[in-house]
């Protein structure tokens, strides 16, 4: 399986990123995922502070590499998959987790997608979590990118790929475009070449998009709807040629793409984890993968607000910590009305995070 690494500081390391996207699928990260039914009239004013607490979990946590995690609506809790770090002669494995009543419990699930660095989000239009690419675990050869579809639904995975859908890919950006009523995902790589193309998905198919403008090519872009707006926010990534990071903002809406950068904003980063916090009443971004010198690269634990097409830094004292390993992906938790994040420790396993 080929691994991602990055020279941080003097050193190199493997991340177990985001993603998630989520992602990504994003009100999410490297992951991001979507949060439907909020408008401006029923937002609070927005927040002048965001505030950080850890959240005990105890003994039972998952300890996954570049998991991507979104609120499954449908379900009723924080959904959160990903693969197992290689240790000790044993292979990587992926699991599925939730995160419910402030627990979190591995599901055995009969079906897997079995990919690490995939692109997540919750379809709201179709009522289940959507789960498209991903890199194949223990592959053997040097591009292991794939284009398969998930939905997760009631515990259980089923695999829904078709013949038309996006190039395969990894660590693309996703999230449910509320406005536009479908899933949008953006840019990933493949092997070592950036890919570029907007899609969305809606009632079980994948279809491509031609918006005249797009953001440049780039893997590992924040992207969160933002329903105050009224569009999506995508912010930067990693053009994977040059491993230039992006500080640019665009926005999606009626599917087209339009730079709204502005400044000041957050530097420029990859894997950075947002989500829209509707007890906030903004885009909530933290972290992500920052440059420390030429060519070498480190991990940031800012955070920023994005309120009316401007980015604000109001990192607190007391925040998730600067982890070697980097950050994993926030969403919004629904069910207990909170967003939280997942970050790696040094010791294994994954540490849990919310917004208070």
């Amino acid at each position: 399986m080929r691994a991602r690494t990055y020279q941080l500081m003097s050193f190199t390391v493997i991340f177990a990123t985001i993603g998630i996207m989520m992602i990504p699928a994003l009100f999410q990260g490297k992951a991001p995922t979507s949060q439907a039914n909020l408008s401006a009239s029923n937002l609070p004013s927005v927040a002048q502070s965001v505030n950080w607490s850890k959240i005990p979990i105890g003994d039972s946590h998952p300890n996954l590499w570049d998991p991507v995690m979104a609120y499954d609506k449908a379900d009723g809790y924080v959904l959160l998959y990903g693969a197992t770090p290689f240790c000790c002669g044993f292979p990587y494995a992926t699991q599925t987790w939730i995160f419910h009543a402030g627990i979190w419990k591995r599901l055995n699930v009969s079906a897997d997608p079995g990919v690490e660095r995939a692109s997540m989000a919750y379809d709201a239009r179709d009522g289940y979590v959507l789960l498209f690419g991903g890199v194949q675990l223990n592959c053997a050869v040097n591009i292991c990118e794939v284009n398969n579809t998930w939905k997760f639904h009631a515990g259980n995975w089923t695999n829904i790929s078709s013949a038309v859908a996006p190039f395969p890919r990894a660590d693309a950006s996703m999230v449910y475009d509320t406005s536009d009523r479908y899933v949008l995902i953006f840019g990933g790589e493949w092997g070592s070449t950036s890919v570029s193309g907007t899609w969305e998905f809606h009632g079980g198919k994948w279809h491509q998009l031609t918006p005249a403008t797009s953001p440049s090519l780039r893997r590992g872009a924040a992207m969160v709807f933002d329903p105050v707006n009224g569009y999506v926010v995508l912010f930067g990534g990693m053009a994977f040629c040059c491993q230039y990071l992006q500080n640019d903002t665009w926005k999606f809406a009626g599917g087209k793409w339009t730079n709204i950068s502005s400044s000041p904003s957050p530097s420029g980063r990859s894997e950075a984890a947002v989500t829209f916090d509707p007890k906030l009443g903004c885009d909530v971004l933290f972290g992500g993968i920052v440059e420390s010198g030429l060519a070498t690269y480190s991990t940031a634990n800012d955070t920023w607000t994005f309120v009316n097409g401007g980015w604000t830094n109001v990192t607190p004292t007391h925040s998730p910590p600067d982890h070697p390993y980097g950050n994993g992906p926030l969403v919004y938790d629904g069910a207990n009305g909170y967003a939280i994040m997942v970050v790696p420790k040094l010791d294994h396993g994954l540490m849990t995070w919310k917004i208070t």
